[in-house]
């Protein structure tokens, strides 16, 4: 993450660079060279619970409509919406939010609940960020997802006792949001967009059977990304692209096939597959980012690459 206070000059003005000016290591490092400049990205941040905590609540509207044409046997549309509002949400604010309501205060840093999750060492520099379970005013999400299945015999030149089957999937994201209790106010936190909260995401599987073979190809799509909308939203107002922002949309391929061993009870079965065939991996993020990490990578992706497996199934 970027300290609110690199680059902050004895000339800085604004809220925030009067608080980092109140900070001793801050203000020592300013008059030595001029500005406060972040020198390391190797922050902890360790979670910790909270013995105040109550019981959230949630109140969820959900409305879907189903379609089955008859002209087309074994065809399925379903549409969904979906809205959810939890009320006094336990969770914990991202390290960026907890610096922004920290050194964004007019009363200054001290008895800041904000300041108090924040370390930083005699040079000033930011080491920890306590990850605490709070109870939020409220998050909510909502989306619409669409789902397609279509089951069909295969053609006649093919097999006569083949069938096929095709699902799609498909989820947008409306909005995803907490509001919390800030130092200046209700603050509103949007997490739409950001990588975990794809707008767009999809699946798309064709399937093949028939008698004891089975085939299937399954696609999985995850759309663009920002990195974080705090840091999108610094680099608009500058008007820069820092590195690491914007992530594009990921594919991934998985194959997988079957065969029943014939037996008097077709209770054997050998199967083999690939995940991840064309190795979609996550993308470069390094430590000192939102989603990122010390092995440069982030969970919400695929982290593993692409693997193969075989086996054998027996039912006694």
């Amino acid at each position: 993450m970027v300290d609110l206070c690199d680059g902050v000059t004895a000339a800085t003005a604004g809220t925030v660079a009067t608080n980092c000016r109140s900070i001793p290591a801050i203000a020592t490092a300013i008059a030595a060279n001029g500005v406060f400049t972040q020198i390391t990205d190797n922050i902890e941040g360790p979670s910790a619970g909270n013995p105040n905590l109550k019981e959230e609540t949630a109140d969820t509207i959900t409305l879907g409509a189903v379609l089955m044409p008859r002209a087309l046997p074994g065809l399925s549309l379903t549409v969904d919406y979906f809205k959810i509002k939890v009320k006094d949400a336990i969770s914990a604010l991202e390290p960026d939010e907890l610096l922004r309501e920290c050194l964004g205060n007019p009363d200054g840093l001290t008895d800041n609940f904000f300041c108090n999750e924040i370390t930083r060492n005699t040079e000033g520099q930011i080491t920890r960020i306590l990850n605490r379970d709070l109870n939020l005013n409220q998050i909510v999400r909502s989306g619409v997802d669409v789902a397609l299945d279509y089951r069909f015999n295969a053609p006649q030149f093919l097999s006569s006792t083949g069938k096929f089957d095709i699902r799609l999937l498909y989820s947008r994201l409306l909005d995803f949001y907490t509001v919390f209790d800030g130092v200046n106010g209700v603050s509103r936190t949007d997490e739409k967009g950001q990588i975990g909260s794809w707008l767009n995401t999809g699946q798309a599987q064709l399937g093949y059977r028939d008698g004891g073979l089975r085939l299937r190809w399954k696609v999985r799509y995850t759309g663009k990304a920002v990195d974080s909308n705090l840091r999108l939203a610094a680099a608009e107002k500058a008007g820069s692209n820092p590195p690491f922002l914007r992530i594009g949309d990921r594919v991934r391929h998985d194959f997988y096939a079957s065969v029943d061993v014939p037996s008097a009870g077709n209770d054997f079965r050998t199967y083999a597959g690939v995940n991840n065939a064309f190795n979609s991996v996550s993308p470069f993020l390094p430590s000192g980012t939102a989603s990122g990490s010390s092995q440069n990578i982030s969970g919400d992706y695929d982290v593993i690459g692409r693997y193969f497996y075989l086996g054998f199934e027996a039912k006694f």
